[in-house]
């Protein structure tokens, strides 16, 4: 429920107070109005102080259990968010559910409070693909195809949180993606994954994270890649304002990464080894969307790598920089169900460290990739208990190029590629 209409509904208080009591419902309303003020402006605290005013006088009334579950949420404490909710549940059914809306309300935002700590999501989609490629564990234009195919694929994410507050958070995740091309099957996809972080507050606007995650890949159904992943990171988080343009929070993240391919190859050509990165990210809300309860987000960022191998092809240093953006939009067809338009745009410049044994000139390797991608994301459906159902139309863009040219006066790694499609994803 959005600040406006819980502010609208805070009206109606005064219809769940239980039966007997005698209290001052104007000062009862005033305060719940004022709590819901001070999480709007970013200060949960403060809506928890006025409360307890609230309890001191009417410990059963739903709306102070929801709004405290509300401030909770807004904490990062999703446990005690979730016992808030409970408790309103239970004190809206002790009246006999006279307020369908806060009932409604409720449960929505218990769920969000549960996906804090266990979520679930599963993905299947049909694409096409004009140039089937492969740029698995940071590689790009090395295998290549050359055609145009249709492909299925799914996605089977796991994330769990057995601890999650305000000052701390430990998750880990599991995760499966597989990706079938219908006739080029030698370029079949697998990626078998999971992580582990934790998160420590350690300033009210400071915190830092460390994330180690493991991928194992193979290709063609044969194993390509086994990848480990260290990365701890810092985030700075603004101050929440009462403001239709906000910075949200500002990351330093380092990345190193161990990297075996799993297939014998000649020793120029190796890739084993490492591949350290930094990479400075921002997030910025834009005021609101054309649907108004929610903000247009924009999220850009520049990283710079450098792989390291045993080889001498593919050491390089790379920059990038990538920009998101998130639009909230309104279907007519479906007005009460989140429609959102998402953006994404990167450009990549590698520098190879050595002479290239492809370049019948011996010159060093440099490529340019751009990409571009739009995912047009419509929820068709939206249940508490049973998740929601969500259709994502993906239409992507990708342009590689590179000095390399062979004695017969080709380049293999200036090519092109158009992927477009649509997935459907279940979320609980």
């Amino acid at each position: 429920m959005s600040r406006v209409n819980v502010l609208a509904a805070i009206c109606m208080a005064s219809a769940s107070v239980a039966p007997g009591q005698t209290t001052d419902a104007v000062d009862v309303r005033s305060a719940l109005d004022a709590a819901a003020n001070q999480m709007n402006l970013g200060d949960p605290d403060r809506a928890l102080a006025e409360l307890g005013k609230v309890e001191a006088v009417e410990p059963r009334n739903p709306w102070l259990h929801y709004l405290r579950g509300l401030a909770h949420h807004q904490l990062g404490e999703p446990y005690q968010a979730m016992e808030s909710f409970d408790r309103a549940a239970e004190e809206l059914l002790a009246l006999g559910s006279p307020d369908a809306e806060l009932s409604s309300a409720i449960e929505a935002a218990r769920e969000k409070s549960r996906r804090q700590v266990f979520s679930l999501s599963l993905r299947l989609g049909l694409f096409y693909d004009s140039n089937v490629t492969f740029s698995g564990g940071g590689t790009t234009g090395e295998f290549i195809s050359g055609e145009e195919d249709g492909r299925f694929g799914t996605r089977v994410q796991l994330d769990f949180a057995p601890i999650k507050n305000r000052m701390e958070e430990l998750a880990w995740g599991l995760r499966l993606t597989d990706v079938w091309n219908f006739s080029v099957e030698d370029y079949n996809e697998q990626d078998y994954g999971g992580y582990v972080r934790y998160t420590r507050r350690f300033e009210e606007r400071w915190s830092a994270d460390f994330v180690y995650d493991y991928d194992s890949y193979l290709l063609g159904n044969d194993s390509f890649l086994s990848n480990h992943g260290l990365s701890p990171r810092l985030n700075y988080h603004w101050p929440i304002r009462d403001s239709e343009i906000r910075l949200d929070t500002t990351s330093l993240a380092y990345r190193i990464e161990a990297r075996d391919f799993l297939f014998e190859t000649a020793s120029e050509l190796d890739r084993d080894g490492f591949a350290n990165s930094l990479e400075v990210t921002q997030s910025v809300h834009l005021g609101r969307g054309l649907d108004r309860n929610r903000f247009n987000e924009l999220f850009a960022g520049y990283r710079v790598e450098y792989v390291a191998t045993q080889g001498t092809e593919f050491d390089r240093l790379g920059n990038s920089v990538f920009v998101e953006f998130a639009l909230p939009l309104v279907n007519p067809l479906l007005p009460d169900r989140e429609c959102t338009l998402n953006l994404h745009a990167d450009w990549q410049f590698d520098d190879y460290r050595n002479d290239s044994v492809y370049d019948f000139k011996g010159r060093k390797r440099e490529d340019v990739i751009t990409s571009v991608m739009a995912v047009l994301s419509q929820q068709v459906f939206h249940e508490a208990r049973r998740g929601e159902l969500i259709f994502h139309a993906i239409l992507g863009w990708s342009d590689y190029e590179s000095n390399v040219e062979t004695a017969d006066l080709g380049h293999p790694f200036d090519y092109d590629k158009i992927v477009a499609g649509f997935q459907i994803e279940w979320r609980f």
